[in-house]
């Protein structure tokens, strides 16, 4: 049965074939090497985000819902700090890495040498409107 294609496993695929091409563009950006997202600037500052696409996974669904939902809404000020702040233990998404121009970066988190927080969440309100 495991080259049926049911409802259920078309949906999940759908899903996360969504899911991949709205979490650049729920960043503001295109793919994370060329983004130009939140800033035309020399001067962007990094940011990373936990991705649920993964080229092995062509055609199968290999984030959870928990993965799908986390990677959407969570931006980190570190590649540590999406290693560490992932969805569960076993979750394998990928981090990957986008910019923002310093005054929006600086609004998320706070300094850049010392943030303040290491982790934000896009429904927070302030954190929809600095993204705005």
């Amino acid at each position: 049965m495991a080259g049926r294609l049911t409802r259920r496993t078309f949906l999940a695929r759908a899903g996360s074939l969504i899911a991949a091409v709205a979490l650049p563009v729920a960043c503001g950006g295109k793919k994370a090497s060329t983004s130009t997202a939140f800033t035309t600037s020399a001067h962007a500052v990094p940011v990373y985000l936990l991705s649920t696409s993964d080229p092995k996974c062509i055609g199968t669904a290999c984030a959870c819902g928990a993965c799908q939902k986390h990677a959407a809404n969570k931006l980190f000020a570190s590649r540590e700090a999406a290693d560490t702040g992932r969805a569960h233990v076993h979750c394998n998404c990928t981090v990957v890495e986008d910019v923002l121009s310093p005054d929006r970066w600086r609004a998320l988190f706070g300094d850049p040498a010392r943030p303040d927080r290491l982790a934000v969440d896009r429904r927070d309100q302030r954190v929809a409107q600095v993204l705005a």
